[in-house]
């Protein structure tokens, strides 16, 4: 049994319009993983650069008070 040709153009017109949806929608989660890690790296990044003023500041604490005292 053949299938009507009204079916097969129905199943194309099915075919060619459900494609653009999953590779945009594959597009998308890419995008969203990529934006999540680059969110994830400047996070830390910023972490790392707080951390890194706050232990000079707390270097600078320890120090200045041995300076003072070394003096007098």
């Amino acid at each position: 049994m053949d299938t009507p040709p009204i079916i097969n153009d129905f199943v194309a017109v099915i075919q060619a319009s459900l494609a653009p949806v999953f590779l945009l929608a594959g597009t998308a989660g890419f995008v969203n993983i990529y934006a999540t890690r680059l969110g994830r790296v400047s996070d830390r990044l910023n972490e790392v650069a707080d951390r890194g003023e706050q232990s000079k500041a707390f270097r600078m604490h320890l120090a200045l008070p041995a300076a003072t005292d070394a003096r007098a």
